[in-house]
């Protein structure tokens, strides 16, 4: 389905923002105008001028913040219109003239001293602005002198082409196939494929993650070249601004301590060993009692009955074999199970998986 095909109650009122493209050309103009922050350089130390320029700064904030979104939610639309497009590319390139305007900010900030820093979160008419100071004096070790500075903002836009290829290879150039689906045939989009993987029909959602995932292996040789160029473009700005790696870098600017994140991905990796840990002592119990549940299939005087009760049972013993067989040494070990586990996966259960094996049971 087209986006002009869409009823409009259930597309985005943008209007609410700008009323034409002709209004939002005007307040873009408008915006590129206010970028004006010289006359303020060198005087940061004066805390009526710092005052005046942060105000300025929230000024400017109000204005490329309506234009910005406008530009984004009309190129979002289909991305595959031009106009808007080049709106978008319009805002990446006034967000990078503010960034050199404003290049001496940080560098002239960093050069105060403690006490003047800290006399300004403490300040009441800086209220407003007590984290950005706090975080600005965290960065001290990072920031930069302001010509280099100017030259990283100038380079901005250049800089930000890698994510901008990816999104437009993400949502106008992808070769998503077509899929039948409920009866009829439909394009997979990125919306689709999220509504067919919560279908029950487990075939049509594997289809669809194939033919999904295979449009993005169609065009892997680019995405992994862009892809490339990011992690460049990253360590590069790692390295421009003093950081040890391009994750302390990624932190910092959402002001989050190492240890945070690595606590973080610990806790993770240790509710997935629980997890895990989990289904192999429930395959541990399963496959020592299959036995006597093959013994209660064979009382079952119906032998529809009986033989749905076998198959569900090999079922769930295959399921625990592979449970098994996929285990490593070194988490069972951790569990207190690897002797157990061995003992009952080589003595216990070597015949019967041969068997199984023999009869097609297990592939």
């Amino acid at each position: 389905m087209e986006r002009n095909q869409v009823e409009k109650r259930y597309t985005w009122n943008t209007d609410d923002i700008f009323p034409s493209d002709e209004e939002w050309e005007k307040a873009f103009e408008e915006a590129e105008k206010s970028i004006d922050f010289g006359a303020y350089a060198g005087k940061l130390g004066d805390k009526t001028q710092l005052l005046a320029l942060l105000r300025a700064n929230d000024e400017f904030s109000k204005k490329v913040e309506r234009v910005f979104l406008y530009a984004s939610m009309k190129h979002d639309e289909d991305t595959r219109v031009s106009k808007y497009t080049a709106y978008d590319s319009k805002c990446s390139a006034l967000i990078a003239k503010y960034s050199a305007a404003m290049a001496f900010f940080e560098p002239e900030m960093a050069a105060q001293s403690e006490e003047y820093l800290n006399s300004l979160v403490a300040d009441k008419d800086f209220s407003d602005y007590d984290y950005m100071i706090k975080t600005l004096i965290k960065r001290k070790p990072h920031v930069i002198p302001e010509d280099q500075e100017r030259l990283i903002a100038m380079s901005g836009e250049m800089l930000g082409t890698f994510s901008e290829i990816f999104s437009m290879i993400d949502n106008a150039d992808l070769p998503l196939p077509e899929i039948e689906f409920e009866g009829e045939k439909v394009k997979i989009s990125h919306g689709m494929y999220g509504l067919i993987m919560h279908s029950s029909d487990r075939e049509k959602r594997k289809e669809a993650y194939e033919k999904y995932y295979g449009a993005y292996e169609s065009l892997l040789n680019t995405i992994t070249s862009t892809y490339y160029g990011n992690v460049k473009k990253d360590v590069f700005l790692s390295r421009a601004y003093k950081y040890n790696s391009c994750l302390e870098r990624a932190l910092s600017s959402e002001d989050v301590d190492e240890k945070v994140y690595r606590n973080l991905l610990e806790a993770f990796q240790l509710t997935c060993l629980a997890q895990r840990a989990d289904k192999v002592v429930q395959a541990v119990a399963f496959v020592q009692s299959a036995e006597r549940h093959r013994g209660c299939a064979d009382l079952l005087k119906n032998n529809r009955d009986r033989t749905r009760l076998t198959v569900i049972i090999r079922n769930r013993e295959r399921n625990a074999l592979a449970v098994l067989a996929d285990a490593q040494d070194d988490e069972l070990a951790g569990l207190g199970l690897a002797r157990h586990m061995r003992r009952v996966n080589h003595h216990q259960l070597g015949i019967r998986v041969q068997r199984l094996l023999f009869q097609n049971l297990i592939h």
